[in-house]
């Protein structure tokens, strides 16, 4: 399994039933435990040592796991119940990590953007609002990554007129042209954006890196 997508499921499911055994155990060491049996007690402490050192490793497991994702967990577990708060969180943060990665796909889209009139500088916000989202996900600020992908951020607002303009209501147009306009983006570009003169340009192909190739060595 590659390791940057490891899944606890499984340990914290063995872990599960390893609890409901011993469990189940302890009820039948009650009598025994009347009865004097020293011998079926020592047998059930056994097991419950057990439990306590699976339920240890496998916290230090998801938190060894954790900190190759930047992640700081606590190391120590006192429960199942701890156990799988510990998975819960890292659960969260791999989600946050993929929609950060999603937000950092749609914006070499948005860059894309560019004006059908003559040559103008009229987009140059646009690509420095890219530069600096680009930036600021990168450094972690995932609150920007949701406003990205739920169409609440002006870049996507923008994107959303140029691409859906004339399907959209008018309303729904007024209200994205405006909070492109409150931004940094400015009045100029959501104009031009409402009057259809920004459109979506062709994917740029990178070009292939160019292989010196040594001329032969005549002797």
């Amino acid at each position: 399994m590659n390791e940057s997508v490891r899944s606890f499921a499984e340990p914290i499911a063995a872990l599960r039933t390893l609890f409901a055994a011993v469990a189940r155990e302890s009820e039948a060491a009650t009598a025994a435990l009347c009865a004097g049996d020293l011998v079926v007690v020592r047998a059930l402490a056994a097991r419950l040592a057990e439990c306590d050192r699976a339920v240890g490793e496998l916290a230090g497991a998801i938190a060894d796991h954790a900190a190759t994702h930047g992640v700081m967990l606590e190391r120590r577990a006192d429960s199942l119940d701890a156990v799988i708060a510990l998975d819960q969180r890292l659960a969260a943060h791999r989600h946050t990590l993929a929609r950060r990665d999603e937000a950092l796909a749609l914006l070499p889209r948005i860059r894309r953007l560019e004006y059908t009139r003559h040559a103008t500088e009229l987009l140059a916000p646009l690509a420095h609002e890219v530069a600096r989202a680009r930036v600021a996900l990168e450094a972690g600020e995932f609150a920007l990554a949701e406003a990205l992908l739920d169409g609440q951020h002006p870049l996507t607002a923008l994107l959303t007129i140029v691409l859906d303009r004339d399907t959209l209501a008018e309303a729904a147009v007024a209200e994205l042209s405006q909070r492109v306009a409150a931004s940094a983006l400015g009045s100029r570009i959501a104009i031009a954006a409402i009057m259809g003169r920004i459109r979506l340009g062709p994917v740029v192909a990178t070009p292939e890196p160019v292989v010196a190739i040594p001329e032969p060595v005549v002797a």
